[in-house]
């Protein structure tokens, strides 16, 4: 190691001593080591320049960027040219990127290459594409690329892929990425390559190709990082195109896969509603239930940002066990109206007005009808002027049944007239005076 630092500081080479400036296991032991090997190399007399070269790396190492900046200049403008000034001037570039002066680099770079366009490589190539694209200049960093077919490896190949997609040119992305799969050796970086397609495929709207595309990506390789996404983007597309292979891969995934919650509550809530629209109570029941434990998870342990959305955390809870209520599940209209309680409690008149709803339904189902009655009474006197008609007639409609239950009749009369004279929508009217009619000499 010693003689490789000898060789590369007496040639000047910036980019190894960029690798080793930007060493992550870099410590202060090591760069006295490296300091005192430089200084230490022998230097034939007059050789000025190597000198100056040793100094620069010297001073980047010491990160006495002004310094090195001062004697990388000396040397690219030094009259007549110096044999080292290609290197001087790559040592400049460096600084400059140091410095976090991108524009200062492009400039002493592109200037570089119009004295010595003999010195492009591909790291030179490289070093300007990614000086134009911190610029964003993307437009200008993929022309550079295409104009240099003769050193296109796969390495800046997979640049131009980046390039592409940053410019959300998704066409040209996915042509190149079919180019470059051949390349790959790594089933890994065939399979993540295999999910930006997919993705490319859904920003122009083909979902028909994207799905294919995440299918790879999952293939042969164990547990990838983007694997969550993958299979939350195949049940999403599934989902849209309303094909039947939905509601399987679902249920496989959600066995075989441990999504983030937010992500595992949208599966459940995407399979209750091709549930609940297929008709089929048995299979909806349990995917509410699994929504339910991980609302109530997120409770437990604090996970709501504030207040108000802990509060309507609760309530879509309370919301889930009328609908597991309706759908016949066992104990669900009492944990409605547990949950109603709890809500009657909050400073919001909205979750106000909505827990009393929920208790209103609740408790009329378990036939309380006592307590429907005095849930409602208190949501139409208290909260009147925010319900609309559907909620109103809601309201009215089952304070009317619970009076017949209760024999209150005459309450049950005054209810539904309330209904006609009130409410102006014709189906409510209807309803209203049909009860009224059933309700004559009683």
């Amino acid at each position: 190691m010693t003689q490789e630092f000898v060789e590369s500081a007496r040639l000047g080479d910036c980019y190894f001593w960029q690798a080793a400036l930007e060493d992550p296991k870099r410590n202060e032991n090591q760069r006295r080591a490296i300091g005192l090997t430089l200084r230490q190399v022998p230097v034939e007399a007059g050789r000025e320049e190597e000198k100056a070269l040793i100094r620069i790396g010297l001073s980047m190492l010491n990160e006495e960027w002004l310094e090195a900046q001062k004697e990388a200049k000396t040397l690219v403008d030094a009259e007549p040219p110096s044999r080292y000034q290609v290197r001087a001037w790559q040592w400049l570039v460096a600084i400059y990127r140091s410095l976090e002066l991108p524009e200062e680099a492009l400039r002493e770079l592109n200037a570089l290459l119009k004295a010595h366009p003999e010195a492009l490589n591909k790291d030179l190539l490289i070093e300007q594409v990614l000086l134009l694209r911190d610029l964003n200049r993307r437009e200008e960093a993929l022309q550079v690329l295409l104009s240099h077919p003769e050193i296109l490896d796969l390495e800046m190949q997979q640049l131009q892929l980046s390039l592409l997609w940053e410019l959300e040119l998704w066409e040209g992305f996915l042509e190149k990425a079919l180019q470059m799969l051949p390349q790959m050796k790594d089933p890994k970086d065939q399979a993540e390559l295999h999910f930006r397609r997919g993705q490319a495929y859904e920003q122009i709207k083909d979902p028909l190709k994207a799905l294919p595309a995440y299918e790879r990506s999952l293939q042969n390789v164990l547990n990838p990082t983007w694997g969550i996404e993958a299979k939350l983007a195949i049940l999403r597309l599934y989902y849209g195109l309303k094909d039947v292979r939905f509601t399987e891969r679902s249920e496989i995934y959600l066995k075989d896969t441990r999504f983030k919650p937010e992500q595992e509550e949208q599966i459940r809530n995407w399979l209750v509603e091709r549930y609940e629209y297929v008709g089929e109570p048995t299979r909806t029941i349990p995917h509410r239930q699994g929504l339910i434990r991980l609302w109530e998870d997120r409770l437990r342990n604090n996970l709501e940002p504030d207040q108000a959305a802990r509060e309507q955390r609760m309530l879509r809870i309370g919301k889930e066990h009328l609908n597991l209520g309706r759908l016949g599940a066992s104990g669900a209209w009492e944990q409605a109206e547990s949950w109603s309680a709890q809500l009657r409690r909050s400073e919001n008149p909205l979750i106000q007005r909505e827990a009393l709803l929920l208790g209103g339904e609740a408790a009329a189902a378990l036939k309380a009808h006592e307590r429907s009655v005095a849930a409602y009474l208190q949501l139409t006197y208290f909260h009147a002027e925010g319900l609309n008609e559907n909620q109103k007639f809601t309201a009215w409609q089952q304070m009317g049944l619970s009076y017949e239950a209760l024999g209150r009749i005459n309450d049950a009369k005054a209810i539904y007239s309330k209904i006609s004279n009130e409410l102006s929508d014709p189906q409510m009217k209807l309803a209203a005076a049909n009860a009224l009619q059933r309700l004559e000499g009683k």
